[in-house]
């Protein structure tokens, strides 16, 4: 190839990139969905694959959580004289989804779809984090995501911190690739967030402050916080 065809390739596929990232996120995401939907859901069997090979899931704190969800239920019910329920606003929506689940398809099944929901969560929203970060699909990553996914916090059965660590991936995503209107959408997904645990939380508020600020740099510096924000975020999820 010469050095006028190597020039001219290379301010194509800087106009595509140009092009790719001024396109509003959310017709990515419908694109994406729509070529590699078959993909997408044999990725996402293999990874719950692990919540459904066992009778009970081992994964700490998790009996807790279903102990939890089965004594509200008999609170509501008046099977309980004596034990009232206290109001709190965090660490608590993974209690409110296995309550929900439990009284629509029993306890059993409650605590496998709950954990294989929050997994899915997790997953997804990292890999959303490191689309947005690198502008690729980083197919050759999900054996690492799928590892952290499975990592301490999951083994400790931290649910709620689990479940906000991961919308608070999809959020920074969101902040970092989305355009106008779909960054208002971060603040739907906050009070979720702040429900599920406010780690998760203070990393959306705290790496999105920083997302904003870098698009105010010029644009070597910008190269820069790219990478140390995708660092950040990474050593915060795993």
């Amino acid at each position: 190839m010469t050095r006028v065809e190597r020039r001219a390739q290379s301010l194509k596929e800087e106009g595509s990139c140009e092009s790719s990232r001024s396109a509003p996120a959310f017709a990515l995401v419908a694109s994406f969905l729509r070529d590699y939907w078959p993909r997408l859901l044999t990725i996402s069997a293999a990874v719950i694959t692990p919540c459904l090979w066992h009778p009970r899931i081992e994964a700490g704190d998790l009996p807790t959580h279903l102990y939890n969800a089965w004594l509200t239920h008999l609170i509501k019910t008046g099977q309980a004289p004596g034990l009232w329920l206290a109001q709190r606003w965090n660490n608590v929506l993974f209690d409110f989804a296995l309550s929900w689940l439990g009284n629509i398809a029993g306890w059993g099944a409650a605590e496998k779809i709950a954990v294989c929901g929050a997994v899915l969560i997790f997953f997804w929203g990292a890999f959303a984090l490191v689309c947005a970060m690198t502008r690729q699909l980083p197919w050759f990553l999900l054996l690492c995501l799928a590892i952290v996914a499975y990592g301490w916090i999951f083994e400790m059965g931290f649910m709620n911190c689990y479940i906000s660590l991961g919308l608070a991936c999809i959020g920074l995503a969101i902040l970092a690739r989305g355009r106008g209107w779909e960054r208002g959408l971060v603040a739907v997904l906050a009070p979720l967030i702040w429900l599920a645990h406010p780690l998760g939380f203070v990393l959306l508020v705290t790496v999105g402050a920083y997302v904003v600020l870098a698009e105010r740099l010029p644009r070597t510096s910008t190269s820069i916080c790219s990478l140390h924000l995708s660092s950040c975020s990474w050593g915060c999820i795993s």
